[in-house]
């Protein structure tokens, strides 16, 4: 119809003008250039045949963020604008049709700057604050328990605002599920090579999330995310593990019909 007509113009213009790279630049540019510095240059090179994004990457991730808070958190404004450029592209996506879907999942993955200037940077903040937020929960955890207590003599239970405060960051948990939802689009149907792979990898946040265990269990919706996101990585990793294992069974077959015919 119409609406989807003019969606897929707005789309055509995006990826021929390279809006997404542009608006991915300049955010990064506002919010999060001050999170680059020379010690940071060899986490940020994208070589795709290192294939060692395991224990030893999130361990410097993880430092990275703790020093992102001693350079201070974002505020309630910058997690709206951040919001609202993945909620433009997730529209972009679900509402221009499905002829260029993949092109367009490509151009956000790996044709532009959009997930390591924006994406990842801005989860990096984000994991800092719910990790921030949830040992500050965990501070309370003796308290509730000795209000519940408290509830069946007679107690007020007045420490429910404050729990609510410590945990229910709204803008904090909405761009977190935005920012899920454009990666969960970027890496569906992803092609499996290895260099697709190892981005993703990469670009895979539930490690850090889940050590702010607390929030996450509250915002159970950021979990379900987590758990489409690992949907799609986990089915490349199936489909590359049973082409590996095709190609290893073959070769053991050609390698025994050699052994036959030398006897």
């Amino acid at each position: 119809d119409g609406f989807t007509s003019e969606i897929s113009n707005l789309l055509a213009i995006t990826l021929k003008s390279r809006l997404v790279e542009k608006l991915a630049l300049a955010l990064h540019d506002v919010l999060f250039s001050s999170d680059y510095d020379e010690s940071d240059s060899d986490e940020d090179d994208w070589d795709s045949e290192d294939d060692d994004w395991t224990a030893e990457k999130a361990t410097l991730r993880q430092q990275k963020a703790l020093r992102q808070l001693e350079r201070g958190l974002l505020d309630g404004s910058d997690h709206r604008s951040i919001s609202s450029v993945f909620a433009f592209l997730q529209n972009l996506y679900s509402f221009a049709g499905p002829e260029r879907a993949d092109v367009y999942r490509q151009h956000l993955l790996a044709d532009t700057l959009l997930v390591p200037r924006l994406v990842l940077p801005y989860l990096n903040r984000c994991v800092a604050a719910a990790n921030l937020l949830s040992r500050r929960a965990e501070t309370y955890d003796g308290l509730l328990s000795n209000r519940d207590e408290g509830k069946e003599d007679g107690g007020s239970g007045g420490l429910d605002n404050d729990v609510a405060l410590a945990l229910d960051d709204m803008n904090l948990v909405a761009g977190c599920a935005a920012a899920l939802r454009v990666l969960i689009i970027a890496s569906f149907r992803a092609p499996p090579t290895r260099f697709v792979l190892g981005l993703l990898r990469r670009l895979n946040p539930t490690a850090s999330l889940l050590r702010a265990a607390v929030f996450v269990a509250r915002h159970d919706y950021l979990f379900a995310l987590l758990c489409l996101l690992n949907v799609n990585m986990g089915a490349l990793d199936l489909s590359v593990r049973s082409n590996f294992n095709s190609k290893k069974k073959k070769k053991a077959e050609n390698e025994d019909a050699d052994e036959d015919t030398d006897d």
